[in-house]
């Protein structure tokens, strides 16, 4: 865990923008939980406190279209009108990788936003494969709560990144079945962010990426400059 400073003035505020429709109001949920793991939940306002979900793109593929805002793609448009409609200091993006290569996909979306929106701190994340790779991470703690048929099978360690289907996987393994807009926000509170982690590099680089995030907003609250690494 990082032990933050003392309390700035005013509250940056992060604002997140997503693919999924589970996803607008399970990965603040997330965050909430990320902040709190690295004790930074008292210094920074998720715009999901005010009951809005994150800004959902219709797919990956419009936010990794090259930039046309008045067909509304690419990831510039999308920070842009998260950082608008929320009033943000801070744009957090998350989206499945599906076949692209989070490592080379990351770095070149977040420089193309960072590119049109300096002014921000931004982070960019891709889920490999898929956002249902990180619930099943948890797999423990889902197990534990009885939310697994009892034929299901832990996914081992090292298929977790590329696993195929997570999304068919998982609603294999739960005992009611899986619906993305009913089900994420509560799976999202059993991926462990202490275990998981080692388990999925996405996931990790998540991690570092909100950690990144708010020491950027942090030393622009205080005047400084510091860009988010890629």
């Amino acid at each position: 865990m990082t032990t933050p400073s003392a309390p700035l003035k005013v509250r940056p505020r992060i604002a997140l923008v997503v693919e999924g429709h589970g996803e607008v109001h399970a990965v603040p949920r997330l965050l909430h939980r990320t902040l709190k793991h690295f004790n930074f939940d008292r210094h920074f306002e998720v715009v999901h406190d005010h009951g809005q979900g994150a800004v959902r793109a219709p797919g990956c593929g419009s936010i990794m279209a090259a930039h046309d805002p008045g067909a509304e793609r690419g990831i510039e448009y999308w920070v842009n009108l998260a950082a608008r409609v929320h009033r943000a200091h801070g744009v957090l993006v998350l989206v499945d990788a599906d076949t692209h290569c989070p490592k080379t996909e990351g770095p070149a979306l977040l420089k193309r936003a960072v590119a049109v929106r300096g002014d921000l701190c931004i982070g960019v994340v891709l889920a490999s494969r898929e956002y249902e790779a990180w619930i099943l991470a948890g797999w423990t703690a889902l197990r534990e709560r009885g939310l697994l048929r009892a034929s299901a099978k832990r996914v081992p360690q090292a298929m977790l990144e590329g696993l195929r289907d997570p999304k068919g996987k998982l609603c294999a393994m739960l005992e009611a079945g899986y619906s993305e807009t009913k089900d994420q926000p509560v799976l999202t509170d059993h991926i462990p962010l202490t275990s998981a982690k080692s388990k999925v590099r996405s996931l990790r680089k998540w991690l570092d990426s909100v950690r990144d995030l708010c020491h950027c907003l942090r030393q622009r609250a205080r005047g400084h400059s510091r860009d988010v690494k890629p």
